[in-house]
């Protein structure tokens, strides 16, 4: 996200800029500065890293727990929502000021799905007859763009938790 999407940009709290010092306040305010219209199906978008440095962390620490619930298997999900592990977002523990951390929003909404040329199977016969073999090539031309990440005066599908 780049400046241009300003309204979709949660700061966290001063000095929350590591995945350790993340707090349920800052998350609620994650939640709280996606619209409306991108709730239904809203999940958390997080590396392995931050999974368990923020939301195992706040859920082991939440009362009301019993050795059952924490023995048990953990769901991937906090306060309802599904939170998807991708090694593609931030998985230091060092500062990630002006950074985003954790992704939330439909991202269902947030981006599309271009199928340029569907898939094409040809068979190389001539390729591999000296071993009696024959070679099969697949192709497909694809592309996936973020087309909705909202302004600078109104949050898109898709909101980031930035490190202050």
């Amino acid at each position: 996200m780049d400046g241009s999407h300003n309204a979709s940009k949660v700061t966290a709290a001063t000095n929350h800029d590591t995945f350790a010092e993340i707090d349920a306040a800052d998350l609620g305010a994650l939640i709280a500065a996606l619209p409306e219209y991108a709730g239904g199906g809203a999940k958390f978008f997080c590396s392995q890293k931050a999974w368990g440095l923020v939301f195992a962390r706040l859920m082991s620490q939440a009362g009301g727990n019993s050795i059952t619930d924490l023995a048990g298997e953990v769901r991937k999900s906090y306060l309802g929502h599904e939170v998807v592990v991708s090694q593609v977002l931030p998985a230091v523990t060092t500062s990630l000021t002006g950074l985003p951390m954790i992704l939330f929003g439909n991202l269902r909404q947030a981006a599309r799905f271009g199928d340029r040329r569907a898939i094409r199977v040809e068979i190389l016969t001539e390729r591999y007859a000296d071993y009696d073999q024959i070679g099969i090539k697949a192709t497909e031309r694809f592309d996936i763009v973020a087309s909705d990440l909202g302004n600078n005066t109104a949050a898109g599908p898709m909101v980031a938790l930035i490190g202050a």
